[in-house]
């Protein structure tokens, strides 16, 4: 679900036989996924503001934000890191790339 209305504002669900002969059918919308997810979003947006605390970087200094790996591409996630560190956030290197450069650096 997820993965679909991370492009899509609604999607549909199904499972067969997801327990004793009942099915799950479900459809929901971007906004109903956004809602359930709230308590995880308001952990993940004091995470990245703790992290900019304890970091010390004011987000003057930060040239741009770099994400790795598939979460990074739910719409809410990405509006709550462009509002903490004032950047677009950009996907161009892949996950193994990402780390090598950042062990270089």
């Amino acid at each position: 679900m997820r993965k679909l209305l991370t492009g899509n504002k609604e999607a549909d669900i199904n499972c067969e036989s997801l327990m004793e002969d009942e099915d799950l059918k479900e459809h929901f919308t971007r906004e109903e996924f956004e809602e359930l997810i709230a308590p995880f979003v308001k952990n993940f947006r004091e995470c990245l503001e703790e992290s900019l605390v304890k970091s010390g970087v004011k987000t003057e200094d930060i040239d741009f934000i770099e994400l790795v790996g598939e979460a990074t591409r739910i719409p809410i996630c990405l509006t709550q890191i462009e509002e903490v560190f004032k950047k677009a956030p950009s996907r161009t290197l892949n996950s193994t790339d990402c780390i090598s450069r950042g062990c270089a650096l």
